[in-house]
Order: C-alpha cells, then structure tokens, then sequence
C-alpha cells in the first residue's frame, strides 16, 4: 500500500480501527497517520498509542518530547497505559526531559490507582 492508496479515516473510532490494521500489516507510517487522527480527535488510546510511535520512533522520528506530549495528553483523560509510559520515560533519565525526572513516581502511582479503579465493579477509570 503506498501513500496514494490511503484513505484518511474520518471519526476517532475508525482511526482506531485503521490504524491497529495497520500495525498488523507493519505500514506503520499509515498506522501513525491514523492514531493522529484519533489523537487530535481526543482519544486517549490513539493518543497513548500515538506517543508509543513517538517514544521508539516507529513510523516517524523518534521524539521523547513529541512522546512526553502525547502520554501527558492521555494521562490527563486516565489512561493507565499512558501515566505508566510517562512514568518509564521520566525514570529514563532522558537529558530533554531532566526537569521531570522526579515526576516518574507520581504518574506510576497514578497508573497503580487507575488499574486499582479497573478492579472495582462498577468503576470507570478511562474518561
């Protein structure tokens, strides 16, 4: 599949869809193109995911910053996945993000809290 033969998705839902299509696939530039529909769309899934490519540079470049957005976008909706992966990219030390190497605990408390939340009946924990 080339460039030309992709067709944008058109709802969060369908990105979602398209782009773990994708992934299966390995056309991981279409599966980037997909979670940012999804993610500048507000899911917090394409968002996590989104910031996955970012962080190993898996169809696109690799940015920790461009990651640390993406992670903190979805953090900010409960994404467990997300508050957990800001967590491990803070405790990486990364030199670009120095100033928030000791923020690496408070987000894997929030992740522990979040997946605590997932085993109650009846909870929520993903906005």
């Amino acid at each position: 599949m080339t460039p030309a033969d992709w067709e944008t998705p058109k709802s969060a839902a369908e990105a979602l869809e398209a782009a773990e299509e994708a992934l299966e696939r390995e056309d991981y530039q279409f599966a980037f193109q997909s979670y940012l529909v999804g993610a500048t769309a507000g899911n917090s899934g394409a968002q996590a995911m989104l910031a996955v490519l970012y962080q190993t540079g898996i169809g696109v470049q690799r940015s920790v910053i461009e990651a640390e957005r993406w992670f903190l976008e979805a953090a900010n909706h409960n994404n467990l996945v997300a508050c957990n992966q800001l967590g491990v990219l803070y405790d990486s030390k990364h030199p670009e993000l120095e100033d928030r190497w000791g923020d690496a605990q408070k987000f894997f408390d929030k992740a522990k809290e979040l997946a605590a939340a997932l085993q109650r009946p009846g909870s929520i924990a993903d906005d």
